[in-house]
């Protein structure tokens, strides 16, 4: 059985992907995708990067928001995890990118 995603704050089973940023793709582009589709634009994430970011944002049920991030350079990938804000009003939440 693959492993599920908690959230890192409260230990939650219950996690939606919210958006998912590739950086940069070709030169200075970003791909953007998150519930309103995908979208590219023009970025200076070259100038910072160096290879590949691949960043998939979480949001649990219960309002923690995170973002995992996984970077890739001449054969060697790493991966971070960084807090986003939190949402009391469920209303504003992020809301998931896909819906079974």
């Amino acid at each position: 059985m693959p492993a599920t995603i908690m959230c890192p704050v409260c230990g939650h089973e219950y996690v939606h992907p919210v958006a998912f940023k590739a950086e940069p793709v070709n030169g200075d582009t970003v791909v953007y995708i998150n519930w309103e589709g995908l979208r590219t634009f023009a970025s200076t994430a070259a100038e910072r990067i160096r290879g590949i970011r691949l960043t998939t944002t979480f949001l649990c049920e219960e309002g923690h928001q995170w973002d995992e991030e996984r970077a890739f350079h001449k054969g060697i990938t790493s991966q971070s995890t960084c807090r986003g804000p939190d949402w009391g009003d469920p209303e504003l939440m992020p809301t998931t990118i896909w819906r079974d």
